[in-house]
């Protein structure tokens, strides 16, 4: 069975501690993701911990886009399929 430690409103396992050597090796990485904002993990006081909010927000807006983007190409087809409609009329 494993330990959890509720920080706030989010809890790990006590089993993600990271020593310094490990720290050293996934700086650089935490580093790229920070820069490019897609960090699903921070290390914060020797603990490795999940952005969950981060992860969220990323994929409602991706969803979002994805909706718009069909929804934009599906007004182009049905105003050029009503102005064929409107030309044939005259």
């Amino acid at each position: 069975m494993s330990r959890r430690i509720d920080i706030g409103q989010s809890e790990y396992l006590i089993y993600n501690i990271v020593n310094e050597d490990t720290k050293a090796f996934f700086r650089p990485l935490d580093l790229l993701q920070s820069i490019h904002f897609f960090s699903k993990y921070t290390i914060r006081d020797n603990f490795i911990t999940p952005k969950i909010c981060t992860m969220v927000i990323l994929i409602v807006f991706d969803t979002n886009i994805i909706y718009i983007t069909q929804i934009i190409s599906l007004l182009k087809i049905a105003l050029d399929q009503w102005i064929l409609d409107f030309k044939n009329l005259e």
